[in-house]
């Protein structure tokens, strides 16, 4: 029953994706700036809803290994032909992408073989990826291929004639899955850490886009921030290892607002 449960929302999750996906774009912008604003944010939190609950769904799906593997390596090299022969197929593009990350993400999970190693990579997922975004190799790809980037991000829509506000890069993708991969095989609160990772998200896309891009922080801070405060009491840790941990957290939170405010 639990099982089917988990198929019947990854479908659900699936239809509700799509039909905002295509619907979003759609929508009257009204002429009042009032009701423009409001109609942008309740169309990017109702996609953010249904982006976070698709990875989530996947993710939790009690599939063999090794079909999780076929399925990656089937959708990436899917999405990766479609890429290199300049074929659109839509929004099939966006799901191959989507499918091939969360499979990834559902196999590097299972290197993490306990709950109280969820807790590490959710405080140093962050460091990577500002890492990453203002220094590593996302950076290098953003100023040399822009087109690139966002070919191989999720666009997240706005209503009428509007661009897209932002993008949800792959690893974001990634490590979503892996969270909640690990979060589900170990019985842990998924339903808190999304309910938490959804106001955390969309608030820190709208922060980025409502400063233009005077702050910038990378969407693993606030996933991260809602998995270890969700889970925080199902991690069984010594009060040195507590100490520890709050020191770590303690120089996360420093690099990650310099990197913000930079």
């Amino acid at each position: 029953m639990e099982k089917r449960r988990r198929y019947i929302y990854a479908i659900l999750s699936l239809a509700a994706f799509i039909a905002l996906k295509l619907g979003i774009p759609l929508l009257h912008v009204p002429n009042s700036p009032y009701a423009k604003v409001g109609l942008l944010l309740m169309s990017v939190l109702l996609f953010m809803a249904a982006q976070i609950a698709l990875v989530r769904w996947i993710a939790s799906l009690d599939v063999r290994t090794w079909i999780a593997g076929v399925v990656m390596v089937v959708c990436a090299a899917a999405f990766a032909t479609a890429l290199k022969l300049h074929v659109n197929l839509g929004i099939g593009n966006e799901l191959l992408l989507i499918f091939a990350l969360c499979m990834l993400g559902r196999l590097i999970s299972l290197i993490v073989r306990e709950p109280n190693l969820l807790l590490p990579v959710a405080v140093f997922a962050p460091v990577f990826d500002i890492w990453t975004v203002f220094w590593g190799p996302a950076y290098t790809i953003v100023r040399k291929a822009p087109e690139l980037v966002k070919a191989i991000s999720a666009n997240v829509p706005a209503p009428g004639q509007i661009q897209p506000i932002s993008m949800i890069g792959p690893g974001d993708i990634v490590f979503l899955a892996v969270f909640f991969a690990v979060i589900y095989r170990f019985r842990m609160n998924d339903r808190q850490t999304y309910w938490l990772a959804l106001p955390l998200l969309t608030l820190a896309m709208l922060a980025v886009v409502g400063l233009g891009g005077i702050l910038a922080l990378p969407a693993l801070v606030p996933m991260g921030a809602a998995v270890i405060v969700a889970n925080w009491r199902l991690f069984r840790l010594t009060r040195q290892e507590k100490w520890s941990m709050a020191a770590v957290g303690l120089i996360v939170l420093v690099f990650v607002a310099f990197a913000a405010l930079r």
